[in-house]
């Protein structure tokens, strides 16, 4: 039997010598140089993480920051884009976080548990050390932050039982002393997605009530200066074609945006799409793949969008038989037309969407994909800035959760923890 220490090691080998690693994907390694350098632990024996509870997050300059959770204590640690790991920092004691926000200014947003049943709170690391719990916290609910390449803000807690409230803070802004630039309540329960907009706005998707009477989804766009909401979208996804599977939207720094979802029915997957332009104005809905394949487990995974400064891509898998799938991307041309669905990777060994457990991580103009295969390794796949996606590369064995961020010149950290470690491996970007 081989160690999972070895897997990890033999792969790295194999990259750095240009030697196609063992298949156990179906898809060929970058030959080369290694684009990821070599793990580093960010824990240690005194703060060893334990499961889900760790993230991570870089700055546009590839600078790293991560935050887990070992022994009912939070710890973080910061990483510069050209150099380790600091030592494991005690933030605060209490259960979290899955989810961190690493602004320009060096503060670090974290989700962390609430002592009201399920909660959660959004708590900020400054550069300084010290730690500030903000104002957005709610019982039975579900942290969420993200921060742009400007800096701005976004922190909520969804909740499946009552509206969100969307906090915004402008960058070279500190929510603790000046108070959030705008908040805006949403009728969202628990299963919004949120992009950044041009300028300070952002958008917020989200699909209607479960247990009310409209069955429309949402699309708003939010001046994050005021806190209006703007509504775009309002319609049924999937009138004719089933139900509604999983969505996504995105947009890019000139204001367009790009709404994704997946309808379900016992014949047939279909991904849809819907284009929402600078001036507000929405475009027609176009579909992009359908699937009837027969004897697999999801013949389509959900979409996933990113942008880059061409325009945007659209990611999903599909089922080829009951072991295998493929990861494809459809992007727009010139024009502003969609195109065909291209492979980005080819016959990987899963039996479902689930058990691929891919995850698009982007920031506008690159972009990184990670995924797991049997018998359980860990890829990655970057597109650079003026790129298209390279090659898979192997970066971890057997994980029992992944995390990757990237910033804009495709400098990308991927971690894992697995065996109360917490690892990663960073990738350089463009220079």
């Amino acid at each position: 039997m081989i160690s999972k220490r070895t897997v990890q090691v033999a792969a790295a080998i194999a990259l750095s010598i240009g030697v196609l690693p063992a298949d156990s994907s179906g898809v060929a390694a970058a030959v080369g140089d290694p684009p990821f350098g070599a793990p580093q632990r960010i824990d240690d024996a005194a703060s060893a993480a334990a499961g889900y509870n760790a993230a991570i997050d870089v700055d546009s300059a590839g600078n790293g920051v991560a935050v887990w959770q070992s022994n009912g204590v939070i710890y973080g640690s910061r990483r510069p884009v050209d150099g380790d790991w600091s030592a494991p920092t005690a933030l605060m004691t209490t259960f979290g976080p899955d989810v961190v926000a690493l602004r320009e200014d060096g503060s670090a947003y974290f989700n962390y548990g609430i002592e009201a049943p399920d909660g959660e709170a959004i708590a900020v690391w400054f550069p300084d050390g010290s730690v500030a719990s903000t104002n957005v916290f709610q019982q039975y609910a579900h942290g969420q932050v993200a921060a742009d390449l400007d800096g701005d803000l976004i922190a909520y807690a969804e909740t499946a039982n009552g509206a969100t409230t969307y906090h915004f803070a402008a960058a070279d802004t500190d929510p603790i002393a000046d108070g959030w630039t705008s908040t805006t309540t949403l009728q969202a329960f628990g299963s919004s997605r949120v992009t950044f907009g041009q300028g300070r706005t952002y958008f917020v998707a989200y699909p209607p009530d479960a247990t009310g009477t409209d069955r429309r989804f949402r699309v708003n766009h939010v001046d994050g200066s005021t806190g209006h909401p703007t509504l775009l979208i309002r319609h049924q996804l999937c009138p004719t074609a089933g139900r509604l599977a999983g969505y996504d939207i995105g947009a890019g720094r000139s204001g367009a945006a790009v709404l994704a979802w997946r309808c379900t029915s016992r014949t047939a997957d279909v991904i849809d799409v819907q284009r929402i332009h600078p001036d507000s104005s929405v475009g027609a809905v176009v579909e992009l793949a359908r699937s009837r394949q027969s004897g697999v487990k999801d013949r389509l995974s959900d979409p996933e969008v990113a942008f880059s400064p061409k325009g945007p891509t659209v990611l999903f898998s599909r089922a080829n038989n009951a072991t295998r799938r493929n990861v494809l991307a459809v992007s727009t041309d010139s024009s502003g037309k969609w195109g065909r669905p291209s492979i980005v990777v080819r016959g990987v060994a899963a039996s479902s969407a689930r058990a691929l457990g891919a995850r698009l991580d982007w920031v506008p103009g690159a972009a990184l994909l990670t995924y797991r295969t049997t018998p359980g390794v860990i890829w990655a796949v970057r597109r650079l800035p003026g790129a298209s996606f390279g090659a898979p590369a192997p970066v971890f064995s057997s994980a029992v959760t992944k995390l990757g961020a990237v910033a804009a010149d495709g400098a990308a950290l991927v971690a894992h923890v697995t065996q109360g470690r917490f690892a990663s491996r960073f990738a350089p970007g463009i220079t």
